[in-house]
């Protein structure tokens, strides 16, 4: 190992200069004064136009180059690239704060138009795919700049091969969830709505992003927007009577355990106290004027507002309703539909976070504001 006399770096055996700070290990002393060292030839395979963009290129990196830290001997790889995830912070893990004038604005350049045009067709998905690339573009630098404190030397398509890690950690991530979906236990969903009984509130094509994980840490919370199962029940008829199985249905929950839920004039109140817009059902407009229900302890009032078909959340309604179609809920099974708004846990599977898909749909599912309408929303 050779030890440079300017910054105390061990560099390995073969080397001139310095991999650290790039001053002379040795004193040469074979030249004549005067005489420059000579570029040995190099065999050309690009053109001159390529040769120019390399030549700016490398300008411009040298001009945005960042020199690396002195008063650190070693950096752990791993935990700077995953800090790198958000651009900046990887780097200032690294010494270099510097770098927080590149990687910060470029990546709110970036993230601040997606938001804006998160809805809107091409642009949307064009500035989040920047906003991605910036944020490939800071762990690679954070791992690299790591790996060269370290005194690990890294190409141009090494850097490269570098931004290819948290793609394929996240397409690793991404087959198991799809296998623990696949056995039923799902942290991660996603849903293809191919019906159109939820409309206006889903719209059949839509694709719905859901999570179980926060369902470990608590229950569901009045608000939440929550794909369930409700519980089947008998619907007596005048031609019969009918066994209605209401099926991977979504829906906001509207109370827990000891409240009660009711409508007056189609006005909402939870224990008298009036309900905020936002946490409404997600089809209000389908509901009885007047009903009142209470939500036993332990379980969950979720109230049935879709126009229920074949293909949807009630099974066989359509049989009941004079000449098929869609059915309203609510007037078609009277006392029986209040107890299937009455849900176990066990029948809740996962909480709905946001509609992803298509582009004119995205919206967050989750309310905004507090839940009473005489709350502040401060």
């Amino acid at each position: 190992m050779k030890k440079c006399r300017n910054c105390g770096f061990n560099n390995m055996e073969g080397r001139e200069l310095c991999f650290k700070c790039g001053g002379a290990l040795e004193h040469r002393v074979d030249l004549e004064p005067g005489k420059r060292l000579e570029r040995l030839p190099r065999f050309d395979l690009e053109g001159g136009l390529l040769r120019r963009f390399s030549r700016v290129g490398r300008g411009v990196a040298r001009a945005l180059e960042v020199d690396l830290p002195t008063d650190v001997s070693h950096r752990f790889p791993y935990v700077a690239g995953a800090l790198g995830l958000v651009p900046g912070l990887g780097q200032v893990y690294n010494r270099q704060p510097k770098k927080l004038l590149y990687f910060v604005p470029a990546f709110a350049a970036c993230l601040a138009p997606a938001a804006c045009f998160i809805a809107t067709p091409y642009w949307g998905n064009t500035f989040v795919a920047l906003a991605i690339a910036v944020s490939l573009f800071s762990f690679s630098d954070a791992m690299a700049t790591a790996g060269r404190i370290n005194g690990q030397q890294f190409t141009l398509r090494g850097r490269l091969a570098l931004m290819t890690y948290p793609v394929f950690l996240l397409g690793a991530i991404g087959f198991l969830m799809g296998v623990l979906a696949w056995m039923n236990w799902p942290i991660f969903t996603l849903y293809y709505i191919g019906a159109e009984y939820m409309e206006p509130a889903i719209a059949k094509g839509d694709r719905i992003c859901g999570e179980a994980v926060s369902l470990w840490f608590r229950g569901p919370r009045p608000g939440d927007v929550v794909r369930y199962d409700p519980p089947r029940f008998r619907l007596s008829t005048g031609s019969g009577d009918y066994s209605v199985n209401p099926q991977n249905g979504w829906e906001r929950v509207m109370a827990v355990g000891g409240e009660t839920l009711e409508s007056v004039d189609g006005v909402l109140y939870v224990n008298g106290r009036e309900l905020s817009r936002e946490y409404y059902p997600l089809l209000p407009g389908n509901l009885p004027l007047r009903f009142r229900i209470e939500c036993p302890e332990g379980k969950y009032l979720i109230v049935i507002s879709a126009l229920a078909e074949d293909e949807g959340i009630i099974n066989m309604l359509r049989r009941v309703v004079h000449g098929g179609g869609a059915a309203r809920v609510p007037f078609l099974v009277g006392a029986s539909w209040e107890k299937a708004c009455i849900v176990e846990r066990k029948e809740i599977w996962d909480r709905s976070r946001f509609i992803y898909a298509p582009t004119t749909r995205r919206r967050v599912l989750d309310p905004k504001g507090p839940r009473f309408a005489d709350e502040s929303s401060l």
